[in-house]
């Protein structure tokens, strides 16, 4: 059975997901469909630096231009159009007929006649018939019926008995001679070249019929693939269409994640999605799950001003340091709100993380804090990974226009980066499974190598386009893609508690 978390447990972590709902028909030499979602996942992800970039671009041309092609392709119009050619039975010279004979069991024989073709009819049938090929090429009739004439005594002479004249002697080596003739002839006929083919063109096994075949069978698959789902094509747009995302990861420093689902399976996520794909085109559609860090305001009736206001520059910091981030506000009083909404005391505000299991992870704001946009930015901060979490004070370390803020930000930073490689140092020290230790070792090669650039960064280095700035920033990146730990070994990891009695 079909479940999700086979299939996109691994993908919700918070990043963006391309999701192509279209039939998945394996019948099909090629899905157009599925081949321009792969076009558009190498074009996103081919970035300039790359050293294969060059020859990415070139594959990407390349599978472009089979795509077109394949596009152009009408099988179902070709298989209407096509006629199979019936063999014309014509027959081949290479066949040897069957010889038919007529055997009669009581012969009729003439005792009182004798016939005087006797020996030339005993030295033919002695030869198997083989001077028939000699009749048949002779033109000249004289010369024929003196040969048959000299058969005739070639017969008689064979029953005369020994010793005998000398002219029976020369007529017997003549004899001899013509039948070494007939001998070799016979075997030269018997050499020729044997075949398997049938006598006319409508050998089954021949080139042209298999070629047939193969066509028959291939507009039967045709037809049944279109009976399952018909070939979908994309649509090209003139205008208002993207054709050019080279790179584009890089620029936006997004992970895209592109899946492609087989809508006539699954159909059942799309709607979940509340996309109606049973009423779609040739059941295809996209859509693109953004997940978003949620600040949510429970106010018992209407929220006021200082927390919109809060809400607001809370939203509006967060996005300017990249963080996708959405705000709400919701009356707890004239709503029945699901349980991960539950608040003792209102306002409340409640930020829920954009990866999975956010309602596990959510954080509320303290009810004895006065509600600022700082306070719920700094509460946004404490819900992120710590690789988000050190960009986005990156980002805000900008703003400050004394120095000494600027210092005690990047002070933060640095004391942030301790206290991830403690927590981390302290888990590898504990976990006795291997892979899991592997992993969380590499986590903490990459927080020293972000503790190494930050404490080499200055104040002045806050500026844009700086070289430090560059290189913390891609250390950060590299931690981020190392950050994640499969669930699996944090389960393999667990120990159950012991029961003391």
């Amino acid at each position: 059975m079909w479940k999700k978390s086979f299939n996109f447990n691994r993908y919700a972590d918070g990043n963006p997901m391309l999701i192509l709902f279209t039939p998945l028909n394996p019948l099909y030499e090629q899905l157009p469909s599925y081949a321009l979602l792969r076009e558009v996942a190498m074009e996103y992800y081919n970035c300039k630096n790359n050293t294969s970039n060059q020859w990415t671009s070139e594959l990407i041309k390349l599978q472009q231009v089979k795509r077109l092609l394949y596009q152009k392709k009408n099988f179902l119009k070709f298989c209407q159009d096509y006629k199979i050619k019936k063999p014309v039975k014509k027959p081949s010279p290479q066949y040897r007929k069957a010889v038919i004979s007529h055997n009669n069991k009581y012969p009729w024989i003439n005792d009182t006649q004798k016939n005087p073709k006797t020996g030339m009819v005993n030295f033919l049938l002695k030869q198997g018939m083989a001077i028939s090929k000699f009749i048949e090429s002779s033109n000249d009739n004289s010369a024929l019926w003196s040969t048959l004439g000299f058969l005739e005594n070639c017969g008689e002479s064979s029953s005369q008995s020994l010793p005998a004249e000398k002219s029976f002697y020369e007529k017997y080596e003549r004899c001899q001679s013509f039948e070494e003739q007939l001998n070799n002839d016979l075997e030269m006929e018997q050499e020729d070249v044997q075949t398997t083919m049938l006598p006319y063109d409508d050998d089954p096994l021949s080139a042209e019929n298999l070629w047939h075949d193969n066509v028959k069978h291939f507009c039967r698959r045709m037809q049944f693939a279109n009976k399952i789902s018909p070939p979908v094509a994309p649509s090209k747009l003139t205008s208002g269409n993207v054709s050019h995302i080279h790179g584009l990861s890089c620029d936006t420093n997004y992970t895209l994640y592109i899946i492609a689902v087989d809508s006539l399976r699954n159909y059942h996520f799309a709607e979940a999605l509340g996309v109606d794909i049973k009423n779609k085109k040739d059941m295809t559609a996209v859509v693109i799950l953004d997940s978003k860090v949620t600040l949510v305001a429970l106010c018992g009736g209407g929220c006021r001003a200082l927390v919109s206001l809060a809400l607001v520059h809370a939203t509006r910091v967060l996005r300017a340091c990249g963080v996708r981030v959405q705000a709400a506000r919701i009356d707890a009083l004239r709503h029945d709100l699901p349980w991960q909404y539950t608040a003792h005391a209102h306002p409340t505000i409640l930020v829920f993380p954009s990866h999975r299991g956010g309602e596990a992870e959510s954080r509320a704001f303290p009810s004895s804090e006065r509600v600022s946009g700082s306070g719920v930015v700094a509460l946004a901060l404490r819900s992120l990974g710590a690789p988000t979490h050190l960009r986005v004070s990156l980002a805000l370390c900008r703003h400050p226009k004394l120095s000494s803020e600027k210092t005690a930000c990047l002070k933060d930073m640095r004391d942030l980066v301790t206290t991830a490689i403690s927590r981390n140092l302290k888990y590898w020290r504990r976990t006795e499974v291997k892979e899991l230790r592997d992993s969380l070792f590499g986590r903490l090669q990459h927080l020293h190598d972000v503790a190494l650039h930050l404490s080499l960064f200055h104040i002045t280095d806050l500026k844009q386009n700086n070289e430090k700035q560059k290189t913390l920033l891609q250390s950060l990146d590299i931690l981020s893609k190392n950050w994640d730990i499969d669930e699996s070994l944090l389960r393999r990891n667990a120990k159950p508690t012991p029961i003391t009695r």
